[in-house]
């Protein structure tokens, strides 16, 4: 009787640590594959920025990403595209009105772009009210910047990660 207890109770230990082992394990696996997705997607941009700006002067860059080209907002068009002058100003935005946009000269990813790298930056869109992941891109016309190609994504699900 002594044993069957005991074998009773050693069976619902063990189970009560592979059942925490395996809370541990999901909690950890979650936490890593939004880690390894927030930085796939900042890859994808970065690249879509520097490969669009590549082939885009200023002129026309601010021309495609005016949102009457595009499908309105991020509802039809999952990356949105910004374009800003040497000054910071919002040339073209295919989500907003540029008019009513504030000057991104101090954007990280503005700053790098406009510094001539590719800069990536996760945080709150003013404009939009939602999680973005940001990569911008230098745009230039005979060796000078003239300005920055900014392409964007909504990142809905990140506030915990970001909050570390």
């Amino acid at each position: 009787m002594i044993r069957s207890r005991l074998a009773f109770r050693t069976f619902w230990v063990f189970v009560a640590i592979a059942t925490a082992s395996m809370a541990v394990a999901m909690l950890v696996s979650g936490i890593v594959m939004k880690r390894l997705a927030l930085a796939a997607t900042k890859a994808a941009l970065e690249q879509s920025a520097v490969a669009m700006a590549r082939v885009a002067s200023l002129e026309d860059a601010a021309r495609v990403a005016a949102p009457s080209r595009l499908e309105p907002g991020l509802d039809g068009n999952p990356m949105r595209i910004t374009i800003v002058g040497a000054d910071g100003t919002v040339l073209a935005d295919s989500a907003s009105d540029p008019s009513k946009m504030e000057n991104h000269a101090n954007r990280p990813e503005i700053v790098a772009a406009l510094a001539g790298r590719t800069g990536t930056s996760i945080r709150r869109s003013p404009t939009l009210g939602r999680d973005m992941v940001y990569a911008a891109a230098p745009l230039f016309a005979n060796g000078t910047i003239t300005g920055a190609l900014r392409v964007a994504m909504s990142a809905p699900g990140l506030d915990p990660l970001m909050a570390r």
